[in-house]
């Protein structure tokens, strides 16, 4: 007698989906101790996940999230699109460099060229590869994997907090592993910083963590209803970091938020929060003319506007303006940090992502690729959508602010994310 089992009793393994839930799992922990490969690339968590998800997405096709049709795949190509160009621009570059005859730290502008043109071809890889994990999974388990990954990350926060009031072992087993000790000269990271990083390298990362990578799958959650407390959680993640990106992003947010929930709770708990963060940061702006990071961030954007004004058509490449820097921020070498940045050569960058993209793109393809991705988020009032624009707008503001890591991995899978789900959701219909 032959006997059919149901359906759902006969379901498969899914390899690949459970990959990319391991993927969203691990990639808040973003800096791990590391060997020094190729920059932030090898300190993440999630490099153990992606290693054998990449081929499995091969193999299962589900790289062809980028030739889907509609919003999500127009806005994926022009990401890819524009580091593909960084990377050819990059190859170009150094050829270019190479034949005026410039060095800088021993380097020629050629083979390092070659090397540092791998970085964003690295990063149009695990663009695609984020973007198909929403199609990978349920929506129901993709949500429910970003709440125990911010579960996760304040678990550690709290930790790490409390170990600067109680040294305990459970953290001093951790940090070593978690955080990055060489890149923190072999102290936690709370001891250098004074302030709380949670799994990541520095305060506004850890902001940036809390507000790209996991509050657009709270407020616009892809199943049940938003939690306010979640909402809240990140929001006071985000300014507990007391940097100053963060307390923007948790600022420009609650606007946004307040505006699409007009949740007066919200609005009341975010100002109690901000009359208790208020003095700190008051005293930080009260004190800018005379902070040493606000000096240097001011420096390093000026040097990369001056890249930029001379070579705004094609740029220099990826990580090519090293050999311009070192003449254009000596003025500033009696800072300690400008100092170490030009003894090292690490950091010699402007402190704003947007900067970075056109120094190494160009202005017509990133203003191209800004126009696109604008366009193809203007109107429509699906959930995916609310999310892709909601992020979208948190990753303008941060990147316009902040540079950061460029290669911290979630700082590119939180829009990617968001593109995926409107690539399943294209795919379903």
């Amino acid at each position: 007698m032959h006997i059919q089992m149901p359906a759902r009793m006969l379901r498969l393994p899914n390899l690949s989906g459970d990959l990319a839930l391991a993927l969203l799992l691990t990639l808040p922990f973003c800096a791990m101790a590391k060997p020094g490969w190729l920059g932030n690339f090898d300190a993440n968590l999630s490099l153990f996940v992606l290693v054998p998800l990449l081929p499995i997405l091969w193999m299962t096709r589900t790289w062809r999230v980028v030739l889907v049709r509609g919003r999500g795949g127009v806005m994926l190509r022009a990401v890819v699109g524009l580091l593909l160009i960084c990377a050819v621009f990059t190859v170009i570059g150094g050829v270019r460099l190479h034949f005026e005859g410039v060095t800088a730290y021993g380097l020629d502008p050629l083979p390092k060229s070659l090397k540092t043109a791998i970085v964003p071809l690295l990063l149009a890889v695990f663009v695609t590869t984020a973007a198909a994990v929403p199609s990978l999974v349920r929506p129901a388990d993709l949500q429910a994997a970003m709440v125990a990954g911010f579960a996760l990350v304040a678990a550690y926060t709290a930790i790490q907090w409390v170990s600067s009031v109680a040294p305990n072992a459970i953290y001093s087993m951790l940090w070593p592993a978690i955080e990055g000790a060489r890149d923190n000269g072999g102290v936690s990271a709370i001891t250098r910083f004074g302030r709380i990083t949670g799994p990541t390298m520095e305060p506004a990362e850890l902001a940036k963590l809390a507000v790209l990578f996991f509050l657009p799958w709270f407020a616009f959650p892809a199943e049940w209803r938003a939690n306010i407390w979640l909402l809240l959680g990140t929001l006071t993640l985000a300014a507990l970091s007391m940097s100053i990106i963060g307390l923007a992003l948790v600022g420009v947010s609650a606007v946004l938020l307040i505006r699409h929930f007009r949740w007066l709770a919200l609005g009341v708990i975010a100002a109690a929060v901000g009359a208790v963060l208020l003095p700190g940061l008051t005293d930080r702006l009260g004190n800018i003319s005379h902070d040493p990071s606000a000096i240097i961030r001011s420096h390093y954007n000026a040097a990369a506007l001056g890249l930029i004004a001379e070579r705004p058509i094609f740029g220099l490449g990826w990580s090519n303006e090293l050999f311009f820097y070192p003449d254009r921020v000596a003025p500033i070498s009696h800072l300690w940090e400008v100092s170490e940045d030009l003894r090292t050569g690490n950091a010699l960058t402007a402190k704003s992502l947007m900067l970075r993209l056109a120094m190494y793109a160009g202005l017509p393809v990133l203003f191209g690729t800004i126009a696109i991705i604008s366009w193809a988020l203007i109107g429509g009032r699906s959930r995916a959508l609310s999310r892709a624009r909601f992020a979208f707008t948190l990753f303008a503001v941060a990147g316009t602010i902040d540079g950061g890591m460029i290669t911290s991995l979630y700082l590119w899978a939180g829009p990617s994310l968001c593109l995926g789900a409107l690539i399943a959701e294209r795919r379903a219909l």
